[in-house]
């Protein structure tokens, strides 16, 4: 099974080709504002060096969210693009499981952090078993004091938060620095082939889940 990841929801833009669990190719960007642009060259520039046409892919899967609002709506956009010319079936995933997934432990807690806007982060927290995750605080929007102060003792606490908080890191969680904080495409694309919680969608009805309210703002000027 061939299944192509797309990663947009933050700000690496990214896209894998994932066959049968195993990695086949990796494209990423880390930069601000390409996704609209770059995406598309990504996708057909990784295809065209593997030799692997779009008809021969069997499924796509996207990041859902939570993450940037452009770059999910972007992610989804190419999704449904591909899916709709291709008839390719859509396998949505979720951006914190694909961000928790990455955490190198066997056992424990961890908080999986995405930037959201000013002081603000998506968190979830999750109770990992021999490797499997479950998430047992579902999704939501915190301060970095909130976390701070509602997180388990003990807590493994990765992404964003260790990069951009201005606070002095309390000693009771366990933080993760100086590894890749983003989630990827080729953990989506391994999620998305499988772990059956993943339904695939008909893409004229699928939307990203932004957890929490679009507002539009003027750029400013100089």
């Amino acid at each position: 099974m061939k299944v192509l990841g797309i990663e947009t929801a933050t700000q690496v833009c990214s896209t894998a080709l994932v066959e049968n669990e195993t990695l086949i190719s990796e494209y990423r960007l880390n930069l601000k504002n390409v996704h609209a642009g770059k995406l598309p060259v990504l996708i057909k520039n990784m295809l065209n060096d593997i030799k692997i046409s779009v008809q021969d892919i069997d499924a796509i899967a996207v990041s859902a969210g939570p993450g940037s609002f452009t770059g999910l709506r972007i992610g989804i956009s190419v999704a449904k693009g591909i899916s709709l010319a291709h008839n390719i079936p859509i396998i949505p995933v979720s951006t914190m499981d694909a961000l928790v997934f990455q955490v190198p432990v066997k056992d424990g807690t961890i908080c999986s952090t995405i930037k959201a806007k000013a002081n603000e982060y998506y968190t979830a927290i999750y109770k990992r078993n021999n490797f499997i995750d479950n998430m047992i605080e579902n999704i939501t929007i915190k301060s970095d004091e909130e976390i701070f102060n509602a997180t388990p003792e003990n807590t493994i606490i990765f992404g964003d938060i260790t990069t951009n908080t201005k606070l002095k890191l309390p000693d009771q969680f366990v933080y993760l620095k100086n590894r890749q904080i983003y989630a990827n495409s080729y953990t989506i694309a391994l999620l998305g082939s499988k772990n059956s919680k993943y339904d695939t969608l008909n893409s004229d009805t699928f939307e990203p889940t932004y957890y929490q309210e679009f507002i539009a703002v003027k750029p400013k000027t100089a």
